[in-house]
């Protein structure tokens, strides 16, 4: 009886442990007097520029293959993707740490011994796994590497949209500075 009474105990100690707690985003959150201007005109469009696709937003078809080219042969941006596809397969490797592991090792050995007796050995040792996920390690792993992989994503649109815009402010000066030169050479030979 008293074996029962102490695996009760234990069981109901080991399940009220919480490492960590859930989090609970507050309902409302004070906001005055936080900010130096306080803007009171309402937007009711809430369309952003930088929702639209760039071929949208730069129609030049010289520009567009300009993006296009810096898109593909970025090393930057090419560093962005892989960290993506990593974090994407830290995210697969954290789900699947919830089911078992299953270790298989086959072996095979060959002995001779004195004369002619040879002794063939084979052996097939199975092992199984299951780590319980009690105080929430598993799922706080894999909560991180959600978190990885939005970080991760997030980082490439920037990359990309960096690029982007560089690649355009950049052939925007040339034009304008284009424009500057071959109207200074019309004032010059004008004089």
């Amino acid at each position: 009886m008293k074996k029962i009474l102490y695996m009760i105990i234990s069981m109901v100690a080991l399940s009220s442990c919480h490492v960590y707690r859930s989090y609970e985003r507050p309902s409302e959150l004070p906001t005055e007097g936080l900010f130096e201007y306080n803007d009171t005109v309402s937007v009711s469009d809430t369309t952003s520029i930088g929702d639209l696709p760039w071929e949208e937003m730069f129609q030049d078809t010289l520009l567009q293959s300009l993006i296009r080219t810096g898109i593909e042969n970025n090393t930057d941006l090419q560093i962005a993707v892989l960290r993506v596809d990593q974090a994407m397969a830290k995210l697969k490797a954290a789900r699947l740490s919830f089911l078992p592991s299953l270790n298989l090792s086959p072996q095979a050995s060959l002995n001779s011994n004195i004369g002619n007796n040879t002794t063939k050995t084979y052996q097939l040792p199975v092992m199984a796994e299951w780590e319980i996920d009690l105080f929430g390690k598993l799922w706080n792993a894999k909560k991180a590497t959600q978190a990885d992989l939005l970080q991760q994503k997030a980082y490439q649109q920037v990359v990309k949209s960096e690029l982007i815009a560089s690649i355009a402010n950049n052939y925007y000066s040339l034009m304008m500075l284009d424009e500057q030169k071959r109207i200074w050479g019309t004032k010059r030979s004008g004089c």
